[in-house]
């Protein structure tokens, strides 16, 4: 009877009520599993985006992080934050994640970024990079070396109005579908390629500072590597320097280069800070991340006082300091040289590591520090790790809609 009247309910309906039990993921994630009717509503990217609405507290969570040791010779590794992890509580291999991923050939890729399960990596031997989804379990070697700054786009990212463009890609899967970009440095300037999963070559590249760099009057740097780019409300978003132009190797200004990710316009914005207040002794450098408010922000530790300056972009031209922390390590022999920064799955909480690989997941409104290397992870990580966050509604569509 309680089925017969569960199916008279209609879409709308059930909608309502399946949006109630989402507060709790795995719930709703059992609800999936009870019809094909229920799955499919849920499957819907619309009705997840109700239950998590981009970029909002709780909207995705971090899962581990990705390291690896190109000494031995093997894949990178996975270390799944505990306790309670989705995905168990040993590490365990890349490969373990994958089913068409040649022999031997993650053995010497870089780690470089990850974004919603998609991982992009740069092997060393072959000069090609490498894009992995966790997700649906594929592996693809692009074309060529483009390595140099990099940023990987979703599905979703690239399309949000309509998560099914995009078409397959070059392997023939139409669930596998992504979008990476990269800025190459030359000695007339840098230019911006771009590959999609479902061509066969890069983009024809797009110079990205031409009119500036022509007329000499300002000396541009990009900061490039691993964890140096950020997804923020559809774009990808690059830190830069520009240079003194009597001592090139003395910051005056910084800036923020974007690219969106769904039409590809190019723009720049000057950070309203002064360089010395951000070019002041610090292992860590300014850094760009998305705050628990889903807004682009800036993070500067001074290596002296163990400050943490915080900056939020309020529009695409104001910046504001929203907060300067004294942080608190647990002990006065903190080594936090080298250190890395990631958010953690609380609004308000970073996870910093120190010279060591020791974690320290920080309270940024107290600056108070605890040591969570053997609760959270069991080992230790070094500031190249590179952290494995998965958005809710690109885990349920995957998981729903095949």
């Amino acid at each position: 009877m309680e089925e017969h009247t569960t199916l008279l309910l209609p879409d709308d309906a059930l909608r309502e009520i399946l949006l109630r039990v989402s507060t709790d993921a795995a719930a709703l994630f059992r609800c999936g599993t009870v019809c094909k009717r229920w799955r499919q509503l849920i499957a819907d990217r619309s009705f997840l985006r109700r239950c998590w609405p981009e970029n909002a507290a709780g909207s995705s969570l971090l899962l581990g992080f990705f390291q690896q040791d190109l000494v031995k010779d093997q894949p990178p590794f996975f270390y799944p934050t505990l306790p309670g992890s989705v995905l168990g509580s040993h590490r365990r291999c890349l490969t373990t994640f994958l089913s068409g991923a040649p022999a031997g050939v993650l053995n010497k890729a870089i780690l470089m970024v990850a974004r919603n399960g998609l991982l992009l990596m740069c092997h060393i031997v072959k000069d090609q990079l490498i894009v992995c989804d966790t997700v649906c379990g594929t592996c693809d070697m692009l074309p060529s070396d483009m390595s140099h700054g990099d940023a990987i786009l979703t599905r979703e990212d690239c399309y949000p109005s309509n998560g099914q463009q995009g078409g397959t890609t070059s392997t023939g899967s139409s669930a596998f579908f992504f979008k990476v970009l990269t800025i190459v440095e030359s000695a007339h300037g840098y230019s911006l390629y771009t590959f999609m999963s479902s061509e066969t070559e890069w983009s024809s590249p797009r110079k990205c500072f031409d009119g500036v760099w022509a007329r000499g009057k300002r000396h541009l740097k990009i900061i490039q590597g691993t964890n140096k780019v950020v997804v923020c409300r559809g774009a990808a978003h690059w830190l830069g320097t520009y240079l003194d132009l009597e001592n090139q190797k003395e910051v005056s200004r910084y800036f923020t280069f974007g690219v969106n990710a769904e039409t590809g316009i190019i723009s720049l914005a000057d950070l309203p800070i002064p360089g010395n207040q951000l070019a002041k002794p610090s292992h860590s450098g300014p850094m760009l991340r998305v705050d628990g408010n889903g807004r682009l922000s800036l993070l500067h530790l001074r290596m002296g006082d163990l400050g943490l300056s915080v900056w939020t972009r309020v529009d695409d031209q104001t910046w504001l300091r929203t907060g300067v922390i004294q942080l608190k390590p647990p002990n006065l022999a903190w080594h936090f040289g080298c250190i890395g920064i990631w958010p953690g799955n609380k609004r308000n909480i970073l996870l910093m590591n120190d010279f060591r690989g020791r974690m320290h997941e920080t309270d940024i409104e107290t600056g108070a520090m605890e040591d969570v290397t053997e609760t959270m992870f069991q080992d230790y990580l070094g500031p190249m790790a590179v952290p494995m966050e998965i958005d809710w509604p690109t885990l349920f569509s995957s998981r729903f809609s095949s």
